[in-house]
């Protein structure tokens, strides 16, 4: 943005401030996310709020937005919010909106994330176990064929389907392979593995029944909540972005956090405490197809999450994100043991793809 359009953005969010009641109220920035949002929270009195900004998506980013099928407004995060809300789940609050400037001004839900439950005192495996409950309750529930939308209208949750699968495959084609390795952008081998990956969609991942797939389900937007109880405890952020995909995928984000580790053996405790609770909640679960597809989706969440973290340090000099490449490739050496992975492990044997922790 020029300095002009900011100082237009500025008088618009100060317009909305004044018109939800908190005009004057003190600012104070949070972190920004891998996106182009920004937060701050608003203190009054003894209250406190966290407004959203989440200005409409321009030019560089639209394309990969509407590919990856990303949110280009703030309307699916106000359904999907109030939807979790309607299942007791901890989504913030929604205190007031502006849709066509792409504010919100949301409950806040404090500072004890996930990320940082060293700081506060949290138990890491408590905490995740919490989440997958959290997940249980709600992959245990029917999901409408339309959301809600606070204010009127209803919103459609997007497929995941096999486009976005390989859209996000090639992200590691295109920015891990080429940026942090130098392998040139072959497109013969780009090719291969986009047919390898499609083979494996097909197979694995295509049938498995479609539910509510928030997709960024992973520390940095799980918040502990002390005051309340059960599901509520987990406080939910993030999720402008959710799909109609495959359960498996946010149980992968939880497990396979790409910004702390979570060792193999808690993995596989917390998944097959998951897939014990749906066996017992939904007859037409399936165990054996469901951890072939959590196999496979773990893979291709590795690699596209090392080619979302190369283009961040990159292209946008994030350089923080390459910090967590190594983690990553080590997820993935994880999950290429799976047999459902044999293609796929079979070919990155053939070409090098481990960050060394110098290129790292």
């Amino acid at each position: 943005m020029s300095e002009a359009d900011v100082s237009a953005r500025k008088a618009i969010a100060a317009d909305f401030l004044e018109q939800a009641g908190w005009g004057g109220a003190h600012l104070e920035s949070l972190r920004d996310d891998a996106s182009h949002r920004h937060y701050a929270r608003l203190y009054r009195k003894h209250e406190t709020a966290i407004l959203m900004d989440s200005p409409p998506m321009g030019p560089v980013l639209r394309p990969y937005a509407i590919k990856a099928r990303l949110a280009l407004d703030c309307e699916p995060f106000m359904a999907v919010g109030d939807y979790l809300h309607s299942l007791g789940l901890g989504a913030p609050t929604l205190l007031a909106h502006d849709l066509p400037h792409g504010f919100l001004l949301l409950e806040d839900l404090g500072n004890n994330t996930y990320l940082n439950a060293s700081t506060w005192g949290g138990d890491n495996k408590a905490l995740l176990t919490a989440a997958v409950e959290v997940l249980v309750h709600l992959h245990s529930q029917p999901l409408p064929e339309a959301l809600p939308v606070p204010g009127g209208g209803l919103y459609r949750l997007p497929l995941f389907g096999i486009n976005v699968f390989l859209s996000e495959v090639a992200l590691f084609t295109r920015w891990y392979r080429h940026e942090v390795l130098g392998n040139p952008l072959e497109i013969t081998l780009f090719r291969e593995e986009q047919k390898l990956w499609r083979a494996l969609y097909e197979r694995y991942v295509k049938d498995e029944p479609d539910h509510l797939m928030l997709r960024d389900f992973h520390s940095p937007n799980l918040m502990w909540q002390h005051a309340k109880v059960g599901v509520a405890r987990v406080g939910i952020l993030d999720y402008q972005d959710a799909l109609l995909g495959p359960e498996a995928y946010d149980l992968v984000s939880l497990l396979q956090d790409a910004r702390q580790d979570v060792p193999a053996i808690l993995e596989a405790h917390l998944l097959d405490k998951y897939i014990s609770a749906m066996t017992h909640r939904r007859p037409d679960f399936n165990p054996q197809t469901f951890q072939a597809c959590y196999a496979v989706l773990a893979a291709q969440r590795s690699i596209r999450i090392m080619g979302v973290f190369t283009r961040l340090w990159k292209r946008d000099n994030k350089h923080a994100y390459r910090e967590h490449l190594p983690r990553m490739a080590d997820y993935l050496t994880r999950n290429l043991a799976h047999p459902a992975l044999k293609t796929i492990a079979r070919r990155f044997s053939q070409t090098p793809w481990y960050p060394s922790r110098q290129d790292a």
